[in-house]
Formats: structure tokens, C-alpha cells, sequence
């Protein structure tokens, strides 16, 4: 489960989540709470997804400089 919570002296809220490969990251997310809490929703089942071996073939490719795909 994503963590959202708002750090001492900063304006905007911070995600921290485990992701598929175990590892702990820290997203910045936005200023509003309810939006940075559905932002959290869908980083978790991104990472659900993820380790169940359903990941999406579009996400890789749109990472993709232009240059490569050109």
C-alpha cells in the first residue's frame, strides 16, 4: 500500500510505495491531496500488475526517444 503524505516545509505531496522489483521509490506527486491519493491508486495497481506479468507493450515503447523509432 502507497503512503501519501505531505513532507515538513514542502507544498507538494510525496507517494512512497514498494514496487514489483521490492524496492522502495518516492514519487512527487501534485498539490492537491484527493488527485495525489488517485495518483497513488494507480501507481499500486500499475505495480500489481507488474508482478502478476501483465505489464503493458505501449509503455515501453513510449519511453522511446523518436530518433530510435524513426
Amino acid at each position: 500500500m502507497a503512503s501519501v503524505h505531505r513532507p515538513k516545509g514542502r507544498n507538494k505531496y510525496v507517494a512512497q510505495y514498494r514496487g514489483a522489483d521490492g524496492a522502495i521509490h518516492r514519487v512527487t506527486l501534485g498539490r492537491d491531496k484527493n488527485a495525489s491519493l488517485a495518483r497513488a491508486v494507480e501507481i499500486e495497481r500499475k505495480v500489481e500488475r507488474e508482478r502478476a506479468g501483465l505489464s503493458d507493450p505501449h509503455e515501453a515503447q513510449a519511453r522511446r526517444p523518436i530518433a530510435e523509432h524513426l
